[in-house]
């Protein structure tokens, strides 16, 4: 064995349990008592510590971590310029310091693992894999690509406001084959890295043609990788369409779906998302930033979808604190509903924990702390968390989050975190760059403002309420 955890308490399936850990060649090689006489290269002493699966995030976009002047200040539709506006300027050094930014910001939270729904330029692919690989999480980046104008994607929307918009936008739209492109080099810089995995992020069905989910659809079965896509997040994404049914129809809807939001799927969605073994991301913060409404999430754990959670952008879902979405997601819908229906603590922690790691492709190897699983885990002082001995830890961590708890994160069975502070890279160099790149950031920001309030003037009153 590489390294031996000695001396802790573990989480696991039936409860906490006073085992030590053995780790060995990146992975959980076993769970034995504390007298087993398996030696190990180095013994860490974690008495007094509960070890913990690594926690998932499984939706978030790294870029908003330079871009937090934009955050929400309406529905989706008329924020969307503004958000666009907000990472005009982002170049390859920016885009870097944004995924090491929102790594960070991950761990320091508890989560080990996330997913970047990632909006990459020309030489991002590779600024962004190798800022991820420097930190040492682990991290799934799905290459968000779309080729539809603007007006055209505003399902729902008064033809004459769409012509309005038209006119009124001159961006144009990305070249089809130059969003491929961008899927392509992101599969290539990310060959060889270990911690991290590519998906292929279509932004949303009414925001790509059907060429461009086709070549996506082509490309996911010549490289055997999943697909993240946002999924009727707005009331008005429903209106007269059958988005779920437009991956269908592209060869989409299949094992290694994600769908992120999915506040507006109706019962014959979900038992088609589930006949497919498709999963659904839950991010209840950022549907109640944007106004997006509130997701059923009872009716959809009936209906047997796997369901991970995600935190979304900074500017939508504020930091990367995965047990503060878990503890939103439990008590979301209450007001509406009758008692009979609330969710439990534990089945919201199973949401952020292995429901994540399914919903990014990573089912079985994190998200739990079971052998052969991937040595993803948090030590954790309880006494600093604020927990007490004898109620369940679940529970307790969904209520309360890991407070000042939180002592180490482990990711292949090494620490990238201690304390608060990454161990491989220096943030304060990090923090300090960043703060250099905001003024041309927002100065690229302010040019394409000017659009995008005429943009939003014309959609504000024009999208559905839920």
């Amino acid at each position: 064995m590489d390294v031996r955890l000695a001396g802790g308490d573990v989480l696991t399936a039936d409860g906490v349990a006073p085992l030590d850990l053995l780790v060995g060649a990146g992975r959980i090689a076993g769970l034995v008592p504390r007298d087993d006489d398996t030696p190990a290269t180095e013994t860490v002493d974690v008495s007094d510590r509960l070890l913990l699966p690594g926690l998932v995030d499984a939706h978030t976009h790294s870029y908003a971590q330079l871009c937090r002047d934009g955050l929400a200040t309406d529905r989706l539709e008329p924020w969307l310029p503004g958000a666009v506006a907000s990472g005009a300027g982002l170049t390859v050094e920016g885009a870097a310091i944004a995924a090491q930014l929102s790594a960070i910001d991950a761990l320091r939270h508890g989560a080990t693992t996330t997913l970047d729904h990632a909006m990459l330029g020309e030489g991002h692919a590779e600024a962004i894999v190798g800022a991820y690989a420097a930190v040492g999480s682990r991290v799934a980046i799905a290459a968000q690509v779309q080729d539809v104008p603007f007006a055209d994607a505003l399902h729902g929307v008064a033809e004459d406001v769409r012509d309005a918009v038209r006119a009124a936008d001159d961006r144009g739209a990305p070249d089809t084959a130059a969003q491929l492109a961008r899927c392509r080099e992101l599969i290539a810089a990310a060959d060889g890295h270990d911690r991290i995995t590519v998906l292929l992020g279509p932004s949303a069905p009414e925001r790509c043609s059907g060429a461009l989910l086709d070549g996506i659809a082509a490309l996911a079965d010549e490289h055997g990788l999943c697909i993240h896509v946002h999924l009727l997040e707005t009331l008005q994404q429903r209106a007269g369409d059958d988005p779920l049914g437009t991956l269908a129809d592209h060869g989409l809807l299949r094992e290694g779906l994600s769908v992120a939001h999915g506040v507006h799927l109706d019962a014959h969605d979900l038992a088609r998302l589930h006949a497919a073994d498709g999963a659904l991301v839950h991010n209840p913060l950022s549907n109640l930033s944007l106004g997006s409404g509130r997701l059923d999430l009872r009716a959809v754990l009936d209906a047997g979808v796997t369901v991970g959670l995600g935190c979304d952008s900074w500017t939508t879902g504020g930091p990367q604190d995965i047990l503060a979405q878990a503890r939103l997601a439990l008590h979301n819908t209450r007001p509406e509903e009758p008692a009979d229906r609330w969710l439990e603590a534990a089945d919201v922690w199973a949401l952020a924990a292995s429901g994540g790691a399914a919903a990014v492709g990573l089912g079985g190897h994190v998200g739990a702390l079971t052998p052969g699983a991937h040595a993803d885990l948090l030590v954790v002082d309880p006494l600093a968390a604020g927990m007490l001995a004898g109620v369940d830890p679940p529970t307790q961590l969904v209520m309360g989050g890991l407070g000042a708890g939180l002592r180490e994160a482990w990711v292949a069975g090494r620490p990238v975190l201690r304390d608060g502070l990454p161990l491989h890279v220096d943030l304060s160099a990090i923090a300090a760059r960043a703060a250099e790149l905001l003024p041309e950031l927002r100065a690229a920001a302010a040019a394409q403002q000017p659009l995008a309030d005429r943009l939003a003037a014309l959609l504000t009153d024009a999208v559905p309420v839920p």
